[in-house]
């Protein structure tokens, strides 16, 4: 056999098996891309639901949460407008002298004692009204400092009732 056929099978041998090899490593590139990509876009898909999922899931919490604290509000402007109703009527039964407040520790006697200090203990009721009973202006404004103790609990029950659903 000649030498330089011999070195031409072996030439077309190894430039046959590179070719192979090429082409072998090239489909195999190519199929790994195609399997990352696959599995990449399997991933995105699933992550993009779970995303809309988890995006519903909070729009719906946070619309609960806004009707909860609408609720609260009118709740507390409810009792509110309670409270100044209430206010009012007391005042206007004080004024009208249908309600009168009395301090029942009173004694209707200055310190000092004696007859002028019961004139003028008798002379500082309400009205000649009886001993211990508390003026009108004094009345209101123990009614109106009594209104603002109340709208000042509502206040604090409605913040209450807020922290206590943000905490849900």
């Amino acid at each position: 056999m000649n030498p330089w056929v011999a070195l031409g099978l072996v030439l077309v041998w190894i430039s046959s098996l590179s070719g192979v090899g090429y082409w072998q490593n090239t489909e195999g590139h190519v199929a790994e891309r195609v399997a990352c990509l696959k599995r990449d876009n399997d991933t995105l898909r699933k992550a993009n639901i779970k995303i809309v999922e988890l995006e519903q899931a909070a729009r719906d919490d946070e619309q609960r949460h806004a009707i909860e604290v609408n609720q609260i509000a009118g709740v507390y402007e409810k009792e509110m407008r309670n409270v100044k109703a209430d206010k009012d009527a007391v005042l206007a039964k004080l004024r009208a002298g249908t309600v009168v407040l009395r301090d029942p520790y009173a004694t209707g006697q200055r310190s000092a004692g004696g007859e002028a200090g019961q004139v003028a203990a008798g002379a500082s009721q309400c009205d000649g009204g009886a001993p211990g009973g508390l003026s009108v202006q004094t009345g209101e404004f123990l009614v109106g400092l009594a209104s603002e103790a109340d709208d000042i609990v509502k206040q604090l029950a409605a913040c209450q009732a807020v922290v206590i659903d943000d905490r849900k």
